[in-house]
């Protein structure tokens, strides 16, 4: 449980989940960006532009996958929350991405999964912050008290439970 009261904005927090991992960082890869931002930061023994650029290229080519999971039960006071649930793994797979290409190329590159799970009275909630269009809310795929929605993206192109996002 989780109080925080300042005499205007008070709520509660019931349950509160969080857990993220990141695999698949070049440990000597990092350190080695690290030290050369560093340098750069610092004005000591400044590395190029060329040699950080590579560092960077490098980074994003050696590929990298997150996973975070976010729960949240029982919130009053500043908002009425039941029960929601996301859970998203976001992956950068090893790739061939050059400093040629245009930074947008990067968008394509990642894949996101994402799954909602959010509790019939949330999404009304939800709903009445206008947080995206009633038609996406209107997508989810009722599971009991739930709605769920599956978000993905793969090579740039972004679908709800299955239907193209425009």
């Amino acid at each position: 449980n989780i109080v925080f009261t300042n005499g205007v904005d008070d709520f509660k927090l019931q349950n509160f989940l969080a857990n993220f991992t990141l695999n698949g960082l070049n440990g000597a890869r990092i350190k080695k960006l690290q030290k050369a931002y560093n340098a750069y930061m610092l004005g000591s023994g400044t590395p190029s532009d060329e040699e950080l650029i590579n560092d960077f290229i490098g980074f994003v080519n050696d590929g990298v996958k997150l996973n975070l999971t976010v729960g949240i039960k029982g919130l009053s006071g500043i908002a009425e929350i039941k029960d929601i649930l996301v859970d998203t793994t976001l992956e950068l797979p090893k790739n061939n991405y050059n400093d040629k290409e245009s930074p947008f190329g990067l968008v394509g590159l990642l894949d996101l999964n994402t799954k909602v799970k959010i509790h019939k009275d949330d999404r009304v909630t939800l709903e009445a912050m206008e947080l995206t269009v009633p038609e996406d809310f209107a997508l989810g795929i009722p599971v009991g008290d739930y709605f769920v929605y599956e978000i993905t993206m793969k090579q740039g192109a972004i679908s709800l439970n299955g239907k193209p996002v425009e």
